[in-house]
């Protein structure tokens, strides 16, 4: 998204007590968050790096606990975000069907109108030209072949193989294709430089994970892109890693602490009680 509501006054009135810098750390965390549509990292190191505020850890996680959530697959999202970006895509699929209807029904008036004789013209004249048609389509591969031979990037084949492995997995869980342009293609090329040859086994893996939020968005590139490094540790080593399965990780180490530190303290009773006895 290149544009998004902004309500001054909704945010004045949550965000007046924030200090200067906490009030710069919100307002470019939401920037990338519309941006990219995609949910924030979930290290706040990172958070830092991609708004440029290196030095400012503490007001990002301050701002972070007050305004965010840890989303499923472990990003930090902004709920009115999530409600805009999702109302922003609504609105779009209804744009684009509702110009695909427009479009069908003056196809449909223009094949009813066609007269005989018009299209017997026009197949006339498509076959007095294909010969030509043909030659010249030829020529102008050739000239722009030749053209950007010397300046091929190497990596292209590389990034053909990584959209082929991910829009092959994502035709076979949604029975369709996923939808292709100018940004994706740019983070095709970020996810290569990211990954090198590993990215197009990940990006299939990916296509994979059951996880909830994921399927939401129905695993759009650019939720890999932005944990890249944790999806491609996570086919390397076989286990999904989900924010369901790192909180019971998390309370199992805690319970295996909880149960040493009793061991201990039984221990040191029943040496003190030997040493009274003695």
């Amino acid at each position: 998204m290149h544009h998004y509501p902004f309500h001054v006054g909704d945010y004045k009135s949550h965000s007046a007590h924030l200090d200067l810098l906490e009030d710069l750390a919100y307002r470019r965390m939401l920037d990338y968050i519309y941006l990219n549509e995609i949910p924030l990292p979930d290290s706040v190191e990172e958070i830092g790096r991609l708004i440029c505020m290196r030095s400012n850890y503490e007001c990002i996680t301050v701002v972070l606990r007050e305004f965010f959530y840890l989303t499923d697959c472990g990003g930090w999202m902004n709920k009115r975000a999530a409600l805009e970006i999702e109302k922003y895509h609504s609105k779009s699929d209804k744009a684009k069907a509702s110009i695909t209807a427009r479009w069908e029904k003056a196809r449909k008036l223009k094949e009813n109108t066609d007269t005989d004789v018009l299209r017997t013209n026009y197949e006339c004249n498509t076959n007095q030209n294909q010969n030509q048609n043909q030659n010249q389509n030829q020529n102008q591969r050739k000239d722009l072949r030749q053209a950007s031979g010397s300046t091929a990037d190497g990596g292209q084949d590389e990034r053909k193989a990584i959209w082929g492995a991910y829009s092959e997995a994502y035709f076979e869980r949604y029975s369709t294709m996923p939808v292709r342009n100018a940004k994706v293609n740019g983070q095709i090329r970020t996810l290569h430089q990211r990954l090198g040859n590993e990215a197009k086994h990940v990006a299939r893996f990916f296509v994979g994970i059951n996880d909830q939020y994921l399927i939401k968005r129905f695993h759009e590139f650019g939720l890999l892109v932005a944990q890249a490094e944790s999806y491609r540790t996570q086919w390397a080593t076989g286990v999904t890693m989900t924010a369901t399965r790192a909180r019971q990780l998390d309370q199992t180490a805690a319970n295996a602490s909880a149960v040493d530190e009793s061991i201990a303290i039984l221990r040191a009773m029943n040496a003190a009680k030997r040493g009274a006895q003695q």
